[in-house]
């Protein structure tokens, strides 16, 4: 099984011809079409003495359509579904809160591109480009504006109200459409579900045997979501016709001033507590069950559409009575404090969620021996979701300041005094604003610390020599080599840029820390201004002195995007680009849908079910419509990179009988220097045991890893990945599987003038090495009888 560079069948078999046996073009295994290239032969050893090779690609889940890339605007909902993986070990039981919490903060962060959506549409377009003068946004089409000037107050509002409608269509068709790609995957559709969820009872979290059915979980979480974000359609729309009305009590109108308040109150009374009821059935296991809907609280969650379409016609009904001389001006009435107000719900929800990660953390049993220190300091979930928020924060701002300045001026390049000119003639709420300069800094920052790493790669690869951690590494794996100082400086800058991954955890945080900061002191401005007029005073001060920060910030959100997707689809597409950038989306959407049903789709809820159903299939005796089964055929599985993260979640899937014709051979794996570190409670020093031990038999274990020194994302799963991280205990089962491979070779071959390249992450079945491991293991496996060579021991790659 290849990792994240998306191997072709082709160069993953090694063969020029191939042909699929399974799957499909997502996700399929592959032979060698001719029958004399049907094995996997070690140098120098007999042709067709090899076991028969097999090769499994699901490349075309992660890469492919460079349309992919688009998934990347979503990033922040990709960033909080990963966030509560990345909790502490806790107790099972313990973790509910923290994914109650989590839950929420999901909604919000839906609720928050539904608000922009709607303050582009609703506040923007149909508000103030409505009732400003004809021809004063020139970035409307012509008959957009005259439709806007010809229509009620009423009318404008709904027509804005189509922006946020078609966004919200656009995210259920591609909750749908990956859902049907992805989530319906299942090993044994007969297989009944489990009594409790992942993390609820004593076994490990990637045992449970309905961790990757989230098809029905993710469909009532996709549903909540878009009640919740149809009624902040309806607030925005609602608010300024309830405004209004409530004003106007008084005064006589044709159906009454008095009644219509009364209605908009009722409105929305019914969003919050629309609103308030989704939070609530968040709580309740049967709706956060991976199991079919059952009980009250899953089918009110399932039937959440219907809340929302009646949301969407009571809301229409109301906004389009007649309210003659209604003749609006000033800014959209209740968008401000509204966003004021979601955006504070997600800083309570932060803070409470950082307490809770603390308790977590007290509670949990003391450390395994062998445990790498976690990364971020443990608080990976509170920092994850943090990020996932000021994205989410500062793109919002960005684009709806951008785009007050498109409407403005018409061009899609408007200067940053255009974007100071839309602001004020658009009377943009100061929170926004604010949220703007925030993020312009926040980028400024980001700026800084790009430049400081830049420059430090730069000095480790131009004196590669005054590393001394490199020159001691150079003599213990060359020690009696001919050394020169050419090749030497060669192999220290591959050293230390495979170092660098290690460093990750310290980048993100140095990230992270003063753009938190940014964004505390900027969310104290504003909530003193909603209930301080000097401090409003003070904020309309310096928002007027650092107006060209704000058009920074938009300009960095909106070329950010572009940027985002153009390297997005470039790692889509190029196998080379993939390569760097690959490696952290493949994690992110690695994981189930659990807490944001809009993130990046879950390949491993393909993969894993695939991977299962094909070892059964070989223990079974491969039986086909026309044949009946045979005897079992043993399986060795070559897992590298995020391949080798995917069997090993499949190897606890599995259940005993087909376990023992199962071997397990790791290469560049990332199972401890990734997964150990940032999320201990799925593949922490216990569950990397638990393997090793379900792949022991009286021959002897049946899982070995493969590593290289220059490796850049890979590693040993028994040490490391920094020198202080202590190794396993050497009862550990982990003590003895981990093996070294010399990469590069200092000297050139007898006859080659040019010394073998630095392999890193990539080719580890070009190493002898590869094969002598992949024999050892498939002895260790139940050998079969030589009348029947089709169900010889294979190899899966």
């Amino acid at each position: 099984m290849h990792g994240v560079a998306g191997t072709p069948p082709d160069e993953l078999l090694d063969r020029v011809l191939v042909v699929r046996v399974a799957g499909d073009s997502r996700a399929g295994f592959y032979r060698p079409a001719l029958a004399d290239e049907g094995t996997d032969d070690a140098p120098g050893q007999p042709h067709g003495s090899g076991p028969l090779l097999e090769g499994y690609c699901w490349g075309g889940l992660t890469s492919g359509a460079a349309a992919r890339a688009f998934w990347l605007l979503l990033l922040p909902f990709t960033i909080a579904n990963v966030a509560p993986r990345l909790r502490p070990p806790s107790p099972p039981r313990t973790d509910g809160f923290l994914w109650w919490l989590s839950r929420l903060f999901a909604l919000g962060l839906t609720a928050l591109m539904i608000q922009t959506a709607a303050g582009v549409g609703v506040d923007q377009i149909g508000w103030r480009c409505g009732t400003l003068p004809a021809g004063t946004c020139p970035g409307l089409p012509n008959a957009v504006d005259q439709l806007l000037h010809m229509a009620t107050p009423g009318q404008r509002l709904l027509l804005g109200a189509v922006v946020p409608i078609v966004v919200l269509l656009v995210l259920v068709l591609l909750g749908r459409g990956t859902a049907m790609r992805y989530e319906q995957a299942d090993p044994d559709p007969a297989a009944r579900y489990a009594d409790h969820n992942p993390g609820d009872g004593p076994d490990l979290a990637l045992s449970h045997p309905d961790l990757w059915r989230g098809q029905h979980l993710v469909r009532r979480l996709r549903r909540l979501h878009i009640l919740i974000a149809v009624g902040i359609c309806v607030v925005t729309v609602a608010l300024p016709a309830y405004e209004h009305d409530r004003g106007a009590a008084t005064q006589l109108l044709p159906l009454g001033g008095g009644l219509l308040s009364w209605l908009g109150w009722a409105l929305l009374v019914l969003c919050a507590a629309a609103a308030v009821g989704v939070a609530t059935l968040l709580a309740f296991p049967s709706v956060t069950s991976r199991r079919p809907s059952v009980g009250t609280a899953a089918t009110l969650a399932e039937r959440a559409y219907q809340a929302a379409l009646a949301l969407c016609l009571l809301a229409i009904g109301y906004v389009l009575a007649p309210r003659p001389g209604w003749s609006p001006t000033g800014p959209l009435p209740g968008f401000g404090r509204s966003a004021v107000l979601l955006f504070s719900l997600h800083v309570v929800i932060l803070l409470v969620l950082a307490g809770t990660v603390a308790l977590l953390w007290q509670r949990a049993a003391r450390l395994p021996a062998g445990q790498p220190k976690q990364a971020l300091g443990g608080y990976g979930t509170v920092l994850l979701t943090a990020a996932s928020l000021l994205m989410a924060a500062g793109a919002s701002a960005g684009i709806y300041l951008y785009v007050g300045g498109f409407l403005r001026t018409g061009s899609l390049r408007p200067s940053f005094g255009d974007v100071q000119g839309a602001v004020a003639a658009l009377n943009t709420a100061p929170a926004i604003q604010t949220a703007s300069l925030a993020f312009g800094l926040m980028l400024g920052w980001l700026v800084l610390v790009a430049f400081a790493g830049a420059g430090i790669i730069a000095y480790r690869l131009i004196w590669p020599t005054r590393w001394p951690e490199g020159q001691r590494l150079l003599n213990q794996q060359y020690p009696e080599a001919h050394r020169t100082p050419v090749r030497d400086a060669e192999i220290l800058r591959a050293f230390w840029l495979a170092r660098i991954a290690d460093w990750a955890g310290g980048l993100i945080a140095a990230v992270l820390a003063p753009s938190l900061a940014i964004a505390a002191i900027a969310t104290g401005f504003v909530l003193a201004s909603a209930v301080s007029g000097n401090a409003a005073s003070v904020l309309d001060v310096v928002l007027a002195a650092t107006g060209s920060l704000s058009a920074i910030g938009a300009y960095g959100t909106v070329l950010g995007l572009l940027l985002l997707v153009a390297v997005g689809a470039a790692a889509f597409r190029i196998s080379g680009t993939r390569r760097v950038v690959g490696v952290l989306w493949d994690v992110g959407a690695f994981w189930p849908r659990a807490a944001h049903p809009l993130a990046a789709p879950c390949y491993a809820e393909r993969t894993v079910p695939d991977l299962l159903q094909r070892l059964r299939w070989y223990a079974a005796g491969a039986p086909t419509g026309g044949q009946p089964a045979g005897e079992a055929t043993p399986v060795v599985v070559s897992g590298h990179s995020q391949g080798g993260v995917i069997t090993a979640a499949v190897t606890l899937q599995l259940d005993s009988v087909v376990r023992e014709q199962v071997a397990f051979l790791a290469i560049g794996t990332v199972l401890r220097r990734l997964y150990a570190r940032y999320f201990p409670a799925y593949f922490g020093v216990p569950t990397l045991d638990a393997i090793a031990i379900r792949l022991t038999a009286r021959s002897g274990r049946r899982l070995r890893n493969l590593w290289r020194t220059t490796d850049y994302v890979g590693g040993p799963i028994g040490s490391g990945p920094r020198e202080s991280d202590p190794p396993v205990p050497p009862t550990s089962p982990l003590a003895t599987a981990d093996r070294r491979l010399t990469d590069p070779e200092y000297a050139a071959a007898p006859g080659d003038p040019v010394p073998p390249p630095i392999r890193a992450h990539s080719n580890y079945p070009a190493d002898p090495v590869y094969h002598q491991e992949l024999a050892d293991l498939a002895d260790l496996l139940p050998h079969q009888p030589p009348p029947h060579p089709e169900r010889r021991l294979r190899v899966i790659h």
